[in-house]
């Protein structure tokens, strides 16, 4: 059986049109491993690496000694103060940005096409730079085997909608690089007919998905399921063929207890589940009981910002102070032996690319589906328009694989035994369907216990370090 860099060569370098699946746990290496098996291709060929955070790149890009192609954020200061959700609004500001510029040459411009003429080299470059070259130029890609890092996370970059109304707009407008930029953007996009539950017909456009191919495509992540994949593949059946797509993983051990709450945790008041004022006491009487009892080193995934600060603000009146994602722009790297409490959110951004301080106690709760149709992935989106019911249901598998993702930011070192709480029962669920690797599947088999989440603080009281 070939090495895994050997195989790795043989398609991504070997195969044109292929494409590479590598999967593993988080922290498992998966990253590492294969940029340092296409590490000596560089010189001889055009290879491009992405991804999600500038941090992320800069990092990588240091270690492989890659050229960094920088983004508008990077280049321009105007341009990064822009702040809004809206992406007509974002198209707008950034067209009126562009047509009072008085800096001469673009320097973004200038970056791109040294990137456009080369035909050798390392370059590393951002998941939203990457979608912006190759729709400027696919023909500077022909030749390149691209990386996408963190691929799972790629799929957020088509989570928006915007309606005709927004698109005329744009269209109509008088500034002319506001116009230039609209049209670039609709010409990727589909019309939309979406019957919402419970609100009028959404009239609009959706991006469509667009994978960056070249000579090869590799993408690296640790959630990429069938029902992920399926939001990031064309659906040409040519096109998903066998001998086109090659998944390898990047096995790692997994030696984690867990303690596995039996309740789910509700808002409003639903049957079954928990009040909202009776779990979050409990939350934060698992926190204290972890904190005092076991270890300094507490993570908290928490499943929405709301309780983010809600924890946040409660530990605080116990005298624990606690870093989170709103409080901190970035957490202490994983370099840093750092004692107390971390608070991130679900979905936030310190979901992905993010290694933290190393965590031995890791609380996980549950985020559920967002609804807001602006805010779905097209494909999600799509399938909506022939049933909802299937639309809600690769929307779980996407929700799914982000919680999952979220609960392996602070317990990364895979030889570590660490300590993981479930307080909520579907946590259990996506890993299982996200992560459904062998060794962490058989760990939950053999090292799990399950209770009510109020009676998890007596069961902690019993834990000792490692578990």
């Amino acid at each position: 059986m070939l090495k895994f860099s050997e195989q790795l060569l043989k398609v991504a370098v070997g195969e044109p049109g292929s494409i590479v699946i590598v999967k593993g746990m988080p922290g498992g290496g998966k990253t590492l491993r294969t940029l340092a098996a296409l590490d000596g291709v560089a010189p001889r060929s055009k290879l491009v690496y992405a991804t999600p955070t500038r941090s992320l790149r800069d990092y990588w890009a240091k270690r492989f000694e890659m050229e960094v192609v920088r983004g508008r954020q990077d280049l321009c200061p105007r341009a990064s103060m822009i702040k809004t959700c809206s992406v007509a609004d974002y198209i707008t500001a950034v067209g009126e940005v562009c047509s009072t510029c008085e800096d001469g040459a673009c320097p973004l411009g200038e970056e791109l096409r040294s990137f456009f003429s080369s035909r050798h080299g390392w370059y590393a470059m951002t998941h939203e730079m990457l979608l912006i070259a190759f729709a400027m130029s696919p023909r500077s890609f022909r030749d390149a085997v691209v990386v996408i890092d963190e691929a799972d996370a790629f799929i957020q970059l088509w989570r928006f909608l915007m309606t005709y109304e927004e698109a005329q707009r744009l269209l109509q407008s008088s500034n002319r690089a506001v116009r230039t930029l609209a049209r670039r953007v609709l010409r990727l996009a589909w019309p939309l007919t979406v019957p919402s539950r419970g609100a009028s017909t959404i009239w609009g456009y959706w991006v469509k998905p667009l994978l960056p191919r070249g000579r090869s495509t590799v993408l690296i992540g640790a959630t990429l399921t069938p029902g992920m994949l399926s939001l990031l593949l064309p659906e040409e059946e040519d096109f998903l063929s066998d001998s086109m797509v090659v998944h390898m993983t990047v096995p790692s051990p997994v030696n984690d207890h867990y303690i596995i709450s039996n309740d789910r945790l509700y808002w409003g008041s639903y049957t079954g589940g928990l009040k909202a004022e009776e779990w979050v006491d409990a939350l934060v009487e698992t926190i204290i009981t972890a904190y005092d009892s076991i270890s300094r080193r507490i993570g908290v995934a928490s499943r929405s910002y709301k309780l983010t600060e809600m924890l946040s603000a409660r530990l605080e009146e116990r005298g624990v102070r606690a870093l989170t994602d709103l409080n901190a722009p970035t957490p202490p790297s994983r370099r840093e032996d750092y004692m107390g409490v971390i608070i991130w959110t679900i979905g936030g951004r310190w979901t992905w690319g993010v290694s933290m301080s190393e965590r031995d106690i890791v609380i996980c709760t549950y985020q559920v589906a967002n609804y807001r149709w602006r805010h779905l992935h097209p494909n999600i989106i799509r399938v909506a328009t022939d049933s909802l019911d299937d639309a809600e249901d690769t929307l779980t598998t996407f929700i799914n694989a982000i919680n999952a993702q979220s609960y392996y930011r602070g317990n990364r070192q895979r030889e570590r035994a660490h300590l993981v709480v479930m307080a909520d029962l579907r946590a259990e669920t996506a890993v299982r369907e996200s992560l459904s690797y062998h060794s962490l599947l058989t760990s939950l088999a053999r090292n799990s216990k399950r209770c009510s989440l109020r009676e998890v603080t007596a069961l902690l009281k019993n834990v000792q370090l490692p578990v």
